[in-house]
């Protein structure tokens, strides 16, 4: 019986008697049309075979035990649409499926037609009416999208049944002389049918008995697409493929040529692979909306959207039992013998029933995608806070498929985005995101840009993205996780209190009303002026912060001023004399810096002793390439002997603070801060590390744009 069917698969003949199958596999293979294929087509999605049920070997079949370990005489293979458990036709007169265990279970009917003992069994035989349904000869199954199965048997008539399991109830829907085919509708209320006296297909409906013919063609395979709106089918004896549109019942030719001549797309490219292979004879839709076609000895892919067609299993070769049985590796690297293909609807896995036509015996295999690593990484690893760079993070699949993949991500570390940092190309609630590879793509990317950091000074901080699982879809690789460090950019604050480029700590104390270079270079020059903040007409705080900021480049002169001591003297910026409005921005191109002011309510940050120092504005300098410096703008208007008291004194205590990002890590100035950007020696330690020289040999003699000192640079 196998054989008469995989001949009407070919040839379609009308009656074929079990008796005559013997003969039939004789010259089953010689008459079926032969094709010959030309070049190898690029292949993106790859599979991994392994056998699932069957020993390839006639006896009787053992149930509520491994699939793997019994015989089987399968007769076609549907998917569960929604369990993805396999059924098949178990003989002539039952139905059974591999559960998720991987047993083999008859759910419906007597797979010895009543004329010997089941070994052991199976549970299923008293669990309600579709498992004491009886059968003569199941030629066809087919399930609708909410699970139910269309069972038609084979006679003149034969009996169609529709067994609805959720129900738990067996109900017949009439019947189809001799039938050839079914296919369900995804809603159920449709079944369209084919029989050996008729090469037409026609419409059902389920719930009216009525039948409406739908295509006079000779589909020997068909099957309904996901939308229910079209038949797709392959032509007899022939390596095309239609598409039906059922409304109308035109039939238009979607792969191949239309005539005995190479397989391949509309244009009659090839599909890809060297050799000859019989008509189609089986076809499905996979999860993706995509067909899966199966021929004697291949399996092909068609991409419906890209109009893509692909060979995915199959090598060409003569299949032997003993030495390809248990083959487990790629789907290109085995002979395939194919009588029948279904695919998982939940997951990437092709089922694939084999036939042996001398033993009438089989066994079924599985052919799961293979599934791609999804690593990260970030480059650069490590950024300064207010960097004018950005960091890329990438997400990589391993294996570029012909269709996009979602990757989930989650965020950690102790940056805080939208205030550290914002980015872009990914958007991440509540700690996790989602990004698309798009089909045929390896890689996605998204930034991370450091915030400009009007929030005042901080420490080094992470921005931590971790790929997490997503079952069926990739395998999460190596890296998982991909680190960005927002660094500890050097920084001056307080009284002052320094971080250097390289890390290191110290303290810088000074002399009030004394200018000190910050930094030192051929192209800037970095002075402060430090004093004394007032607390009235003649107390002071003690401890010398910076009051002033001197910037020489080489064609301009800008000072950055914190303000003086009373509530109205705010702080200033000017350039060459004229002075920046709040929220305004320069750009001198002659020495390519750019500088923008920025305020801030004074209450947007409380930093300092006792939290009433607050920033209350900010200015961004960028020497392009070289350097930059974030100043901030404190005051203080608290009561000094009563911290955390709002003070009704008119004295404002202003100072400045300040970061700095070395853009240019060749550079080696010098100054208090500047040579810190020298790499430190590894017998040194970071934090004992001390400035060159004595606080005097820093003191600038000839104004705040000076470069009178020991360690001068520039010029």
């Amino acid at each position: 019986r196998r054989q008469s069917h995989f001949l009407r698969s070919s040839l379609q003949p009308h009656a074929m008697p079990k008796d005559t199958k013997k003969s039939v596999a004789l010259w089953a293979t010689a008459l079926c049309v032969l094709l010959q294929v030309a070049a190898v087509s690029a292949l993106i999605n790859t599979y991994a075979v392994q056998r699932i049920a069957g020993t390839g070997a006639p006896g009787p079949t053992v149930y509520r035990g491994p699939a793997v370990d019994s015989p089987i005489d399968s007769f076609g293979m549907r998917a569960h649409p929604i369990t993805g458990e396999v059924y098949f036709i178990d003989g002539s007169c039952a139905i059974s499926k591999i559960d998720a265990s991987g047993n083999l279970v008859v759910v419906s009917g007597d797979p010895t037609c009543g004329i010997g003992p089941i070994v052991d069994p199976p549970l299923g035989k008293k669990r309600g009416p579709p498992a004491a349904q009886e059968y003569t000869e199941i030629y066809a199954i087919s399930f609708d999208g909410s699970g139910n199965l269309f069972v038609a048997e084979y006679g003149l008539p034969g009996p169609v049944w529709k067994l609805d399991f959720a129900m738990d109830t067996t109900t017949q829907i009439g019947t189809i002389d001799r039938v050839y085919q079914i296919a369900a509708s995804p809603d159920g209320t449709k079944l369209y049918f084919s029989g050996t006296f008729t090469n037409k297909v026609f419409q059902r409906d389920v719930a009216l008995g009525t039948d409406v013919e739908v295509y006079d063609g000779d589909f020997n395979t068909f099957v309904v697409s996901p939308d229910g709106a079209f038949l797709w089918g392959s032509k007899l004896g022939l390596t095309t493929v239609s598409r039906v549109e059922i409304a109308t019942t035109t039939a238009t030719i979607m792969v191949g040529s239309g005539a005995s001549s190479p397989v391949g797309t509309p244009n009659g490219v090839s599909p890809g692979t060297a050799g000859i292979i019989p008509a189609f004879t089986s076809i499905t839709f996979d999860r993706r909306g995509n067909l899966v076609i199966g021929s004697d000895n291949y399996i092909f892919y068609y991409e419906i959207a890209k109009d893509a067609f692909s060979l995915i299993a199959g090598n060409g070769a003569t299949y032997v039992e003993a030495t390809d049985l248990d083959y487990n590796g790629d789907s290109l690297g085995t002979p395939f013998s194919v009588f029948d293909v279904t695919a998982s609807l939940v997951s990437d896995v092709i089922y694939v029933d084999f036939y042996d036509n001398v033993n009438d015996a089989g066994f079924f295999r599985s052919l799961t995608l293979d599934l791609p690593d999804a690593i990260i990484a970030v480059a650069p690893a490590s950024l300064a806070e207010d960097s004018a760079s950005v960091a890329t993070f990438t997400v990589t699949r391993t294996i570029a498929h012909s269709f996009p993949i979602t990757v989930n991500l989650a965020l950690s570390g102790d940056a805080m985005i939208a205030t550290d940092y914002t980015v872009s190309g990914a958007t991440f609630a509540s700690g996790v995101a989602t990004v698309t590879i798009p089909a045929d793509v390896a890689t996605v990317t998204f930034t991370v840009d450091p915030s400009a950091d009007t929030s005042y000074l901080e420490s080094s901080e992470t921005v931590i993205v971790t790929v997490t699982a997503s079952a069926g879809v990739y395998v999460v690789g190596s890296p998982a996780v991909a680190t960005l460090t927002i660094t500890n950019v050097a920084q001056a604050n307080g009284d002052p209190h320094m971080i250097g480029f390289q890390g290191q700590v110290y303290d810088f104390i000074g002399e009030a009303h004394k200018i000190y270079n910050v930094l030192s270079d051929p192209a800037l020059q970095v002075n402060m002026q430090l004093y004394l903040q007032r607390t009235g007409e003649h107390s002071f705080v003690p401890g010398p912060v910076m009051q002033k900021l001197g910037f020489a480049t080489m064609h301009h002169q800008i000072v950055i001023d914190c303000g003086g001591s009373l509530k109205d003297e705010n702080g200033t910026v000017t350039i060459d004399g004229r002075p920046l409005a709040q929220e305004g921005s320069i750009a001198l191109p002659d020495d390519k810096v750019t500088i923008v002011r920025r305020s801030l309510n004074t209450n947007a940050k409380a930093v300092g002793l006792g939290g009433n120092d607050h920033v209350v504005g900010s200015a961004h300098f960028v020497m392009e390439g070289l350097f930059e410096f974030t100043v901030y703008f404190i005051e203080n208007i608290g009561d000094p002997h009563r911290p955390g008291v709002a003070s009704d004194s008119k004295w404002y205590r202003r100072f400045l603070d300040f970061n700095s990002v070395l853009l240019d890590s060749e550079r080696r100035p010098h100054g208090v801060l500047g040579q810190t950007a020298a790499p430190v020696s590894r017998g040194r330690s970071l934090e004992d590390w001390t400035i060159e020289g004595a606080d005097a040999d820093y003191i600038i003699r000839d104004g705040l744009f000076g470069k009178k000192f020991t360690f001068n640079q520039f010029q």
